[in-house]
């Protein structure tokens, strides 16, 4: 589902709608931000999902560290379709080290 991620990230980054639509959803969620995988399980997913773009935590977990560590190794280009400013839904917020991102 990288597709739909990437797809995803280039829709927060270019359509204000969808953008506000998820702040709106996480401005109204009852619980704690620091617990992120719950978050994103009642805001960010429902939206992609709504909008025909559905992927889960893990892979969103795996696809973040991967663009994270490239970013990092100064390595990417835009051609990796994902705008250079992305804001990291789950690295971002605390989730810098999971051993299982890796597997193959």
């Amino acid at each position: 589902m990288i597709e739909n991620i990437e797809k995803f990230y280039r829709l927060l980054a270019e359509d204000e709608t969808v953008a506000r639509r998820l702040e709106e959803m996480q401005n109204a969620y009852p619980g704690s931000w620091e617990i992120r995988e719950p978050f994103l399980q009642e805001t960010m997913l429902p939206l992609a999902e709504e909008l025909g773009l559905g992927f889960t935590i893990e892979e969103l977990r795996k696809y973040e560290t991967r663009l994270k560590l490239k970013n990092s190794r100064d390595i990417a280009d835009e051609s990796d379709g994902v705008p250079e400013a992305t804001v990291f839904q789950l690295l971002d917020r605390g989730w810098e080290t999971d051993p299982t991102v890796f597997d193959p």
